[in-house]
């Protein structure tokens, strides 16, 4: 049946659920990463992670290291959206879905640098970098969550 309410406003996911989803995919996609590594790479992909882990270790750190720079971006990003986007005007659902909008751009770029670490960590990355990095992403993306209210 067509209604003329808006998708926005028939949007039955709780918003603290979505931001729980959001703020947690690092976290979860961590551990695919590492269920596959464990169950389900040859052994020969093994022995390519061992010869490339000198080679890619250095890229995990500089993810690490610049983690924290992409994650204040992203809350320059947010905050910007935030004074474009939300208006005084607008209805309580129209602002809601806004700022959930808004959070998931800024959470995707503050999401970058552990996406790319996790990717090095299955090509054979070092662990330290690669969970300092999530770490990082992750808490960026909860701070960007934790603004919303």
């Amino acid at each position: 049946m067509l209604t003329s309410t808006p998708v926005r406003e028939r949007w039955a996911l709780p918003v603290w659920l979505a931001i729980a989803v959001v703020v947690v995919t690092l976290p979860v996609a961590w551990g695919f990463v590492v269920a596959l590594q464990t169950w389900l790479l040859p052994r020969e992909f093994h022995e390519l992670m061992v010869t490339l882990e000198p080679l890619l270790t250095p890229v995990a750190w500089l993810c690490a290291v610049c983690s924290v720079p992409v994650n204040l971006g992203a809350f320059y990003v947010h905050r910007l959206l935030v004074r474009r986007l939300v208006k005084p005007e607008q209805t309580a659902v129209e602002r809601q879905w806004q700022l959930f909008q808004v959070l998931m751009v800024s959470g995707s770029v503050a999401q970058l640098p552990g996406f790319l670490a996790l990717f090095l960590l299955l090509l054979g990355g070092a662990t330290l970098p690669v969970a300092l990095a999530l770490v990082s992403s992750t808490g960026g993306v909860a701070v960007l969550a934790w603004a919303l209210r």
